[in-house]
């Protein structure tokens, strides 16, 4: 309005840069896709860049080129991988095969008279060197469909921008009317604000729903619960080996640190301990300091001599195990909030699985507890499988088993997002085991959630031979399956905590693992809507 009253002639020479309004509508519908929809694409810009190529030189033609070019820098870099070149390193030289690639384009273009193509060198696809290596990672850590699902969705979600951007209308009438520019902002705030679930979410939680209850979803914990109670200043010591050394100044149990290496330099004198050292002969854990999800985790069972150690069942040679840690110090496994270009690498005891446990799972099983403000509020152990390549993880094939906070009892459990009583290898049952030690645990978990200064977090416990509680890790932005596995809702029983005011933070560990025990068996079953614990179900 003030635009139109003091500086109409503003307007008419903003239409002369429609663009950046195609741009912005653009950037709307991908936003909405990506957190109403819920569909996952490599990254914001990754659709964001295609679909600028698309609007220079068509849909068509911008496609095979982008194509094109993304297929050679995946040779290259399938190729390369042998090479184990640093993160940085990596990504030059693919950004070499996309740049040249369009070089070559532009002289073919020029040479055989083709407009598009003598345009190609300004095409913005320079993203498209660390699209690959998103692809790739994908591809090694999950599937060749899963990879090529996400790079379809990246396409589908880039033709909605495109459309959008091509609506010479829409487009007109918001560059003509500056009123509709606080619209398109306050559309932006609502979608981060006000965005509840997603279509994504509806489907991942259905079953919860259908029982009527509220569950918490990426968006609502990130945006009302990690922002609020874990202070961004903290993650930088968030990390396994800073919370290592916090753990020990609060007397929180963990498994044993064997090496440490920060650098490429470290890399020989650790691999001639490996080697050597009775220290690593019945074998060990190597870890990156700074990832999520398990990634770059391997269990070396045992050193079968100075130069073959077992994995999985498999031999491996001791340049594997030097690839592998080489590979992380040159950050292979960091996470996109990761600012630094390198990691540390921790080398820890394996721990042998409680004798009990065994007949239940293939591996090293954990507990992951959710612990708010000194409470425990929701748990699950996770049962490695062989599927699991005897790993604690759920994404890999292990089996999620819900915990009654109460006892310490299995009621529940889902192998592959389907309610199981068996473990499909060991043929035990599952449903009743019970953990004996449980209050132990919850105060442990609850003591390791203080120690981090977190008031929100994800506590991974694993019982050793005798059975004794050692926290593995603690997790900033704990994953949500656990509300599946359970049919229960976090985010009732967190806010159940924040309107009663409930907060144990300051309380000894063992009454907060009495407080959480108290508080499911009085009213975390009153907040399931009665039928979560129908195991039929």
């Amino acid at each position: 309005i003030i635009t139109r009253v003091f500086l109409s002639h503003a307007v008419l020479i903003l239409a002369n840069s429609e663009f950046l309004f195609r741009f912005l509508l653009g950037a709307l519908v991908i936003l909405t896709t990506r957190y109403l929809l819920g569909i996952r694409t490599y990254g914001f810009f990754g659709p964001m860049v295609l679909v600028i190529s698309w609007m220079q030189i068509t849909p068509l033609w911008a496609s095979l080129v982008f194509l094109s070019i993304f297929s050679m820098a995946y040779i290259v870099r399938v190729l390369i991988d042998p090479y184990n070149f640093a993160h940085g390193f990596r990504l030059g030289i693919l950004m070499i095969v996309a740049i040249g690639g369009l070089g070559m384009y532009e002289v073919l273009g020029e040479a055989f008279l083709i407009p598009f193509l003598s345009t190609t060198i300004l095409l913005p696809i320079i993203i498209t060197p660390s699209m690959v290596d998103h692809y790739v990672r994908d591809v090694m850590e999950k599937s060749h469909l899963e990879a090529f699902t996400t790079l379809v969705k990246t396409f589908f979600v880039t033709g909605l921008a495109y459309l959008a951007m091509r609506w010479d209308a829409l487009v007109q009438f918001i560059v003509l009317n500056p009123e509709t520019w606080v619209v398109l902002a306050a559309v932006m705030m609502g979608l981060g604000k006000l965005g509840r679930y997603s279509l994504f979410d509806k489907r991942r939680f259905h079953r919860l729903f259908a029982k009527g209850a509220d569950p918490m979803t990426l968006l609502i914990r990130n945006r009302d619960y990690i922002a609020r109670y874990n202070p961004a200043i903290l993650y930088p010591v968030i990390t396994k080996y800073d919370m290592k050394e916090q753990f020990e100044t609060w007397g929180v149990p963990t498994p044993a640190t064997l090496a440490v290496a920060n650098s490429e330099h470290d890399v020989n004198g650790i691999m001639e301990r490996i080697m050597n050292e009775q220290l690593f002969e019945n074998g060990f854990v190597i870890k990156p300091n700074r990832s999520f999800g398990g990634m770059g985790i391997i269990v070396v069972n045992k050193r079968i001599n100075a130069t073959t150690f077992e994995i999985s069942g498999y031999k491996f040679d001791a340049q594997a195990i030097r690839k592998h840690i080489t590979r992380i110090i040159q950050g292979e496994f960091l996470t996109s909030q990761v600012s630094t270009l390198n990691d540390t690498v921790i080398i820890e005891e394996k721990i042998t699985c409680y004798e009990p446990l065994r007949e239940i799972s293939v591996g090293l099983p954990d507990i992951r507890v959710i612990v708010f403000r000194g409470v425990a509020v929701m748990a699950m152990a996770r049962l490695p499988t062989t599927q699991s390549h005897g790993k604690a993880n759920l994404k890999q094939g292990a089996i999620g088993a819900a915990i009654d906070l109460s006892t310490g009892e299995i009621f529940r459990a889902e192998f592959k997002g389907k309610p199981v009583t068996r473990h499909p290898d060991t043929g035990k049952e599952i449903i009743g085991f019970k953990f004996e030690n449980w209050k132990t645990i919850l105060a442990v978990a609850c003591l390791a959630q203080k120690s981090s200064g977190l008031g929100y977090a994800g506590v991974d416990v694993v019982l050793n031979e005798e059975g004794d509680p050692l926290v593995l890790e603690i997790n900033k932005r704990p994953g949500l399956e656990i509300q599946n596995i359970n049919l229960s809702s976090l985010l009732e029983r967190m806010r159940f905590l924040e309107e009663n005011q409930i907060d144990e933070t300051r309380s000894s560990p063992l009454r907060s693992a009495q407080i959480s025990i108290e508080l499911n068996s009085k009213y975390w079953q009153h907040l399931d809507k009665g039928g979560m614990r129908n195991t039929s179900d």
